[in-house]
């Protein structure tokens, strides 16, 4: 895959995370049988915090977009980082915040203590963090490639020897004479 295929398909991920929290928020607010309740007022101070986070990344990965059009590959890794530490932020609210076991507790127990008032709102929910998860697991592969590609372009006087996202390591590998 080349760096600009790899650039494109994280700001189409990136996009349709955007979508997913969209959703996500209209669901938290439409049918919320009580929205001064503690859970559904964290989930509707949370998701606007985690979409913030969001669009900065987006808009990062737009200048590295663009910098790799003006052939600037100092600049293109320097946008990715960027748009890498908003995404572990991303990833830190939405995992503390929503899709945490307790958090998903709260809405099961919601569910089951008052079915008929909570029940739809709550099924409606779930799918709904489910799908943000996914997606941002798909981000989180696309920001992968996105590294993998750019490593496969080094310029002279640059070598990387590893390249780590998240708890992920990427390690180069080694051809069959045992150099690098």
């Amino acid at each position: 895959m080349a760096l600009e295929a790899a650039f494109l398909e994280l700001r189409d991920d990136l996009k349709r995370l955007a979508g997913q929290l969209q959703q996500l928020q209209d669901r938290v607010r439409d049918g919320c049988p009580d929205e001064a309740h503690c859970v559904a007022v964290r989930l509707n101070d949370s998701v606007p915090v985690i979409a913030g986070w969001l669009r900065k990344s987006r808009k990062q990965v737009r200048t590295g977009s663009a910098a790799l059009a003006a052939g600037d590959l100092a600049a293109a890794r320097r946008a990715l980082l960027a748009s890498e530490r908003s995404l572990q932020k991303l990833r830190r609210d939405l995992r503390r915040e929503l899709t945490r076991r307790d958090r998903l507790l709260d809405l099961a127990d919601l569910r089951s203590r008052k079915p008929r008032i909570w029940g739809p709102w709550v099924d409606e929910l779930l799918p709904a963090l489910r799908e943000v998860r996914k997606q941002e697991a798909a981000v989180r592969q696309s920001l992968s490639q996105c590294w993998k590609e750019l490593a496969a372009q080094t310029q002279p006087g640059f070598t990387i020897t590893s390249v780590g996202i998240g708890t992920h390591v990427v390690e180069p590998r080694k051809d069959r004479l045992g150099g690098k």
